[in-house]
């Protein structure tokens, strides 16, 4: 049922195409491998396991698909598993179909997407390590991050700043590099880790 409504909804879409439906994780490899989707929208918990612990398995079959989980519960073991693992999005099945259609569309753009409150409770999670001596970003850089925290888009964050997109682009870009990640989520855990940024409920 649940798949059937999210098919349903992208299918409305006139930008979207939704290639295949899998019931399990073992079929959803199968169906990866043969039809390499931009994007997969994943049950965290299915009849043969859980995605946290299998995640791997979905990028051996294809390497550069981008994974949004979604999910009815989630507990700190299941958000933090699936960050590690290196999913690109993580929401609540009560976000509204609206939400979850803008976040298949900003995953396959290349964009990390987690529910504002998944987010601040995966940087209460990291925020538990103790600091390490700070990056060097720039001031800008700083602002971008603390923008990328609340869950902005890169349009957005342009706008705020009075950017341009790409160079708002290039200031990502090297966040990423100076904090040694690879995704948006990555720095932004990382930079609440180190000290860097306020979590999103504290910023001023």
């Amino acid at each position: 049922m649940v798949a059937g409504a999210f098919r349903a909804a992208l299918e409305a879409e006139d930008d979207l195409s939704v290639v295949g439906t899998a019931g399990t994780l073992a079929d959803a490899v199968a169906m990866l491998k043969s039809l390499r989707p931009d994007v997969a929208v994943v049950d965290y918990r299915l009849p043969d396991g859980e995605v946290g612990d299998h995640v791997a398995e979905l990028f051996s079959a294809h390497p550069d698909v981008r994974i949004l989980v979604v999910t009815g519960w989630a507990n700190e073991r299941a958000l933090v598993k699936s960050v590690d693992a290196g999913v690109h999005g993580f929401l609540s099945k009560t976000q509204k179909v609206e939400d979850f259609v803008v976040a298949v569309r900003r995953i396959g753009a290349g964009e990390a997407v987690f529910a504002p409150d998944v987010l601040a409770r995966l940087l209460t999670h990291f925020g538990k390590s103790a600091a390490q001596p700070s990056a060097s970003l720039s001031a800008r850089e700083l602002e971008v991050l603390q923008l990328l925290s609340t869950g902005k888009a890169t349009a957005e964050i342009a706008s705020e700043l009075f950017l341009s997109v790409n160079t708002v682009r290039n200031h990502v870009a090297a966040v990423l590099s100076k904090l040694s990640v690879r995704s948006r989520l990555e720095a932004v855990t990382e930079g609440m880790r180190l000290g860097l940024i306020a979590a999103p409920d504290s910023a001023s």
